[in-house]
């Protein structure tokens, strides 16, 4: 590790993390370990691992399996900046589910197969055409469901295989993946902020008791961010002001955005949707993108809805 020294706080979370992996993992599968934003979560799990001995995980689809760290978050988002920050991460869904998809053939089969119903229905009466609007209903309900992937359990995870699972940013797993995730026996330790925001519903396996360990202190550095210094003030129900809060930061008024102050930031956050719409219409047009329903040049930001691997999405 650097020369940086963990606060007394930070420590004593360190000292506990390595008690309950080497002595009581066994008897307790999940420790929680939570924290504010700027608290230092990260520079505790760094430190863990360092003195645990513990590195990154090999799968043995790399040749060699060499037991280790899986660390995996709800969210590809959330798993890519991870990994730009060198720690290895994947959601906890390429993780632990193996993936099937209809192929375009057999989607097409299907839907062969309704129109034939559709056209077949038409001279028929009575009961008997009931009995065959209910089976066309049937028969459009499966092919919907041909169009959406199918997950299982894959027995052959890597979680199957390592010394320790890390989950980060859990307030959106549910009860069905927590469920799974510790069906492989591995000890777990799941990273939560518990000033975030909770999911609308079918989530907080992981955030619904007490932590084990409670971080609270917003060190130095990060409280030079203004982003964190903003989030602890929005936290602790303190009035956010309009005006700039560092060089990159700021809260304005939607009359007082003009164009090129809003395509010169990195993300704009604002309340309603109808804002939003108008804010984006407002960039694409001054970028000169205007002018189309949809995303049409090869500068504009785009939000994936569904993961594709094969694609880095």
């Amino acid at each position: 590790m650097s020369s940086f020294t963990p606060s007394a706080q930070q420590a004593a979370a360190i000292r506990k993390i390595k008690d309950w992996f080497t002595t009581r993992s066994h008897e307790q599968q999940v420790l929680r370990l939570f924290g504010y934003a700027g608290s230092g979560k990260s520079t505790v799990l760094k430190f863990v691992l360092d003195e645990l001995g513990l590195s990154p995980h090999r799968s043995a689809r790399d040749g060699t399996c060499v037991p280790g760290v899986v660390t995996a978050t709800f969210t590809g988002k959330a798993a890519l900046v991870l990994s730009r920050k060198g720690t290895p991460a994947r959601t906890i869904h390429s993780l632990i589910y193996s993936v099937s998809e209809a192929t375009e053939e057999e989607i097409e089969a299907a839907a062969r197969k309704v129109r034939d119903a559709e056209r077949e229905i038409r001279t028929l009466t009575g009961f008997e055409r009931t009995a065959a609007e209910a089976g066309i209903e049937s028969m459009r309900q499966a092919l919907s469901a041909m169009k959406k992937p199918r997950f299982a359990l894959n027995p052959e995870s890597d979680a199957a295989d390592a010394k320790l699972i890390v989950l980060d940013e859990v307030s959106m797993v549910g009860e069905d993946m927590a469920r799974d995730l510790m069906s492989f026996g591995k000890p777990i330790l799941v990273l939560g902020d518990p000033g975030q925001l909770s999911p609308i519903k079918g989530a907080g396996a992981f955030t619904n008791v007490a932590p084990d360990i409670m971080l609270t202190e917003i060190h130095r550095q990060a409280a030079e961010s203004a982003i964190i210094r903003l989030a602890t003030m929005a936290r602790e129900g303190q009035p956010i002001g309009f005006g700039s809060y560092d060089a990159h930061v700021a809260k304005m008024h939607k009359g007082d955005i003009t164009p090129k102050q809003a395509l010169s930031g990195g993300q704009l956050i604002c309340w309603m949707n109808a804002t939003r719409l108008q804010l984006n219409n407002a960039m694409r047009t001054a970028e000169g993108l205007g002018g189309a329903a949809i995303p049409s040049g090869a500068a504009e930001k785009i939000i994936c809805l569904k993961n594709q691997n094969d694609l880095g999405l």
